[in-house]
């Protein structure tokens, strides 16, 4: 298991901000905090296709909503969540091909590569 080999490396392609981005983070946490993973790689789009499209500046805005929101437990997640950013533990990757229509198998080579790396 990636916790026995002292966690991996997880790519999760992110589709939409919202509650589908909390929940893409919650899982990210997880994995992090398990220690299933050492690095959590959110692949984010480019640029919005649809207005729901999520990008970089989704993830980190849905962290400061959530540090400005009243309650400490939500403070408490953003403040670790803003900690996986800083240490690299979270890395945000922007690319065209997510939301372009090509399918999965026509994605462009390096990108393959990076994926392939993935534990």
């Amino acid at each position: 298991s990636l916790r026995a080999r002292g966690g991996g490396v997880v790519d999760l392609i992110v589709d939409n901000a919202g509650f589908e981005l909390c929940t893409d983070m919650l899982l990210a946490d997880h994995l992090v905090a398990s220690g299933a993973a050492k690095e959590v790689r959110f692949r984010v789009k480019h640029h919005p296709t649809f207005v729901s499209d999520a990008l970089d500046a989704d993830v980190r805005e849905h962290i400061e909503t959530l540090a400005n929101a009243e309650g400490g437990e939500s403070a408490k997640l953003a403040s670790r969540w803003r900690e996986h950013l800083k240490t690299g533990a979270w890395t945000l990757h922007a690319d065209h091909f997510w939301a372009m229509p090509p399918p999965m198998w026509e994605m462009p080579e390096q990108l393959y590569q990076e994926l392939s790396a993935s534990s």
